[in-house]
């Protein structure tokens, strides 16, 4: 009896086979139907996106110049818009004085190679000049981090593909870059950031991102370090904030007019890269202690054909900002 209950058991199994490619691509359209029309379209999109923009003036992220008296108080309106090359964007800059100029470094996105470089130029009158490449790698570049020491230049831009940051070091001849020093293998990391505090401290602020969604928008870390890269000590609180609204760097860090010592941070929410800038004042900072609080916020919707701004720069009485310009085509194809 008992053998006659397990035949009849086995003799009604259901077997099942490895799917035919037909069976497959039925199951998966009938499975997943939104997800599948969505990343079509966001693929079509990216190739419109970029012949749209190839050799024409539609560059929706500008730089843009204006007068640094008070960050609370900056009309971006009355700033004087910059507008990127046929075919390029242009973002994430960054001023210094050098050589008794003020230059302006920036990301440089060519819709061509979809990928961006660093570009410099020198700003006089508000106005920009000749513009240069500094560094055109295999690697998308972006957030030329720039500072000064003696009298060589050093770049630190973002190249999180590579999974590492490196340091680029040149003269002032700005004819050759060469690779100063190698931070962070193996760790996907953006927007780099650093300052030498009143103490003579040498902080790193650094978005990293460590799973493999490669989000940078939430988590800040930071490190201290001696003025060379050589010893770098991580905070004992890192990542000190897990926040999208205020977590990633916009720019320099520097102590204002009133000596509060405020950080440039993005405001990236409901799936929107660059929704606004904030400015942060840093309260607390040793390696057990970090607080930060909110001094002022600017949303990218201030007036009615811009959506986004994500970056702040200042040197002497400039800044430099970019702004996010809509464009009907654009809006849907990004």
């Amino acid at each position: 009896m008992v053998e006659k209950l397990i035949e009849k058991k086995i003799f009604y199994l259901k077997f099942f086979i490895n799917p035919d490619c037909f069976t497959f691509l039925k199951y998966i359209f009938k499975k997943y139907p939104k997800v599948l029309i969505r990343s079509s379209f966001k693929i079509l999109f990216r190739i419109l996106r970029l012949n749209l923009f190839y050799n024409t003036n539609l560059n929706p992220w500008n730089l843009h110049i204006g007068s640094y008296k008070d960050e609370r108080k900056i009309n971006f309106l009355e700033s004087k818009r910059i507008i990127a090359q046929k075919g390029e964007e242009w973002a994430d800059p960054f001023l210094i004085y050098f050589n008794n100029q003020n230059y302006l470094f920036f990301e440089n996105f060519e819709f061509k190679r979809n990928k961006a470089k660093i570009s410099y130029t020198i700003i006089q009158n508000k106005k920009i000049t000749k513009v240069h490449d500094a560094l055109d790698l295999k690697d998308h570049l972006s957030y030329p981090f720039i500072w000064k020491e003696k009298n060589n230049l050093y770049l630190m831009p973002e190249s999180a593909r590579s999974k590492c940051i490196q340091i680029w070091k040149t003269d002032k001849s700005f004819k050759k870059w060469n690779i100063y020093k190698t931070l962070f293998k193996g760790i996907s990391s953006v927007d780099t950031t650093f300052f030498d505090d009143k103490k003579g401290n040498r902080w790193l602020f650094i978005n990293q991102s460590n799973d493999k969604y490669d989000d940078h928008n939430s988590e800040l870390y930071i490190y201290k370090t001696d003025k060379k890269f050589n010893k770098i000590i991580p905070h004992d609180l890192n990542p000190v904030i897990i926040d999208s609204r205020f977590s990633r760097n916009g720019g320099n860090i520097f102590y204002n007019k009133n000596g509060l010592l405020i950080r440039p941070s993005q405001k990236n929410v409901s799936n929107f890269y660059g929704k606004g800038l904030n400015f942060r004042i840093i309260k607390k900072l040793t390696l057990k202690e970090y607080e930060e609080i909110n001094y002022k916020s600017y949303n990218g919707d201030f007036k009615k054909n811009i959506n986004g701004i994500h970056h702040f720069t200042k040197n002497n009485e400039i800044y430099a900002t970019d702004l996010k310009y809509k464009q009907i085509m654009y809006n849907l194809l990004s």
